[in-house]
């Protein structure tokens, strides 16, 4: 019994990590609206393409940083779980 919870929750966090390697494969398309820099400034200004250019990468640089910060916590979980499914194995 209690070893299928662990092996449960070893595979749910997999599970999350896969989806996280989906996200971190598709942040190539948070960086999009760049292309609006340079209509922002022929409409707008060197002020406008500069906060959409600005704009751009504080998202992007946060999300990367968050789904960093979640992958590697998943791995480290995945390992405590690893570890407790030794020690029943035992």
């Amino acid at each position: 019994m209690e070893r299928e919870k662990v092996e449960g929750e070893i595979e749910r966090l997999r599970g999350l990590r896969k989806d996280l390697d989906r996200d971190w494969s598709h942040l190539k398309y948070y960086a999009i609206p760049m292309v609006l820099a340079g209509p922002a400034f022929f409409l707008w200004g060197a002020i406008a393409s500069s906060l959409v250019v600005l704009g751009t990468a504080s998202v992007l640089a946060t999300a990367a940083y968050l789904i960093g910060v979640r992958r590697k916590e998943y791995e480290g979980e995945i390992e405590l779980w690893q570890e407790q499914l030794g020690r029943l194995e035992e």
